[in-house]
């Protein structure tokens, strides 16, 4: 009984307290003179965004955001100059903030703009725009099963799968943008390469290197083996295929390594390119083509044949145990390594330069056709 009195007791008091003014009442206050238009922010699309997939119409989700100091009255939503959205204050939780997302459904291929329009009480309006385009799908060439241009990101536009940069910028390339690596950030790139690129019998690769001249021990080399494009073995030392800039190169005597294992236990290395020169501070164009049908090896720089050599297996071409593909590095230098075999090695080192254009086909380019390739790729 003691207890309820206490309870009824405290009821009572403060029933007083409210009338005697010791809680506030809850009264209207003066926002002020309305200033400031309202500001608008477009999150997704920004401005130069490249949409890329595989269908010709596809759909876009616009997301944005609307604010004003006093009051947001309308918020429209608008694409290429037509109108798909409108939101009042009813649609508003706070009459001062919106963040909204609108789906446009019928995106073509070309260029496009998106218009968020905010309107506030007193009729101010900001009209913020941004530009953007909707890309045409990738045509592959003949056998054509990667192709990866580095336009400022890493995506294969025969598949649109994308990669992870380590480090990595993007620089002008032989077209468009290319991908810019460098030692001192120890840069580099990977990529997980489809079953169409890692199950291949025959291949064609090709692309574009700009590799800078670094001997920072001034020892009239390089200071560690390059790589270049590589595919990983997860399982062994090197990797299922190899391309790099071996140890010792300088400005007039450049050596090419090239190195393929076959079922994760038949190797086959071309180690007689030991004097290219111009390689360092110019672009130039690589090519490594494999022939099943005659087991040979062709090696191009710029359209023109350099070394030839025959796979010591014979026939047709099997990667195992199949890692990601790895730009500007051998498979080790990667952080982690891509192999359980070993890890960071210390004469090896990373990329410094330009990677563009890396084109994967699933069949040997005839002569003919690798030097049509460089000539229509040429800067």
């Amino acid at each position: 009984m003691k207890f309820l009195k206490y309870i009824n007791l405290l009821f009572i008091l403060s029933i007083f307290a409210c009338d005697d003014g010791y809680i506030d009442d809850i009264s209207n206050v003066d926002p002020g003179p309305d200033e400031e238009a309202p500001e608008v922010t477009i999150d997704f699309p920004v401005e130069g965004t490249k949409i890329r997939v595989l269908e010709d119409v596809t759909s876009i989700n616009i997301r944005f955001e609307a604010s004003d100091d006093i009051r947001l009255e309308t918020v429209s939503v608008s694409v290429d100059g037509s109108e798909i959205a409108s939101f009042s204050e009813s649609d508003f939780t706070d009459y001062r903030r919106f963040i909204g997302e609108v789906t446009y459904s019928d995106l073509a291929n070309g260029e496009h703009t998106v218009s968020v329009t905010a309107v506030d009480v007193n009729g101010k309006t900001t009209t913020n725009t941004v530009n953007f385009s909707k890309e045409e799908p990738y045509q592959p060439m003949d056998g054509e099963v990667l192709y990866i241009p580095f336009d400022s990101e890493i995506i294969d536009l025969v598949t649109l799968n994308t990669g992870e940069g380590s480090n990595v910028q993007f620089a002008q390339g032989v077209a468009g943008q290319a991908l810019s690596l460098d030692v001192a950030r120890q840069a580099y790139a990977i990529f997980e390469a489809s079953d169409n690129v890692t199950g291949v019998e025959n291949f064609t690769l090709s692309f574009w290197v700009r590799p800078e001249f670094v001997d920072s021990d001034n020892s009239g080399g390089i200071d560690g083996v390059l790589g270049l494009v590589n595919f990983s073995n997860i399982e062994r030392f090197w990797g299922n295929f190899d391309f790099f800039v071996e140890n010792g190169s300088n400005p007039d005597a450049t050596r090419i390594r090239l190195h393929i294992t076959h079922n994760s236990a038949d190797e086959t290395w071309i180690t007689d390119v030991n004097d290219l020169s111009g390689f360092f501070g110019e672009w130039s164009h690589q090519v490594v083509t494999y022939d099943a049908s005659t087991s040979t090896f062709n090696y191009y720089v710029d359209g023109v044949l350099t070394t030839t050599a025959t796979s010591s297996w014979g026939g047709p071409l099997n990667f195992e145990n199949t890692g990601p593909m790895v730009f500007g590095a051998v498979q080790f230098q990667t952080d982690p390594s891509l192999t359980s075999a070993t890890g960071n090695q210390p004469w090896a080192s990373y990329l410094t330069g330009e990677l563009d254009e890396v084109r994967f086909f699933n069949r040997a380019f005839t002569q003919e056709e690798v030097t049509t390739l460089y000539e229509n790729e040429r800067p």
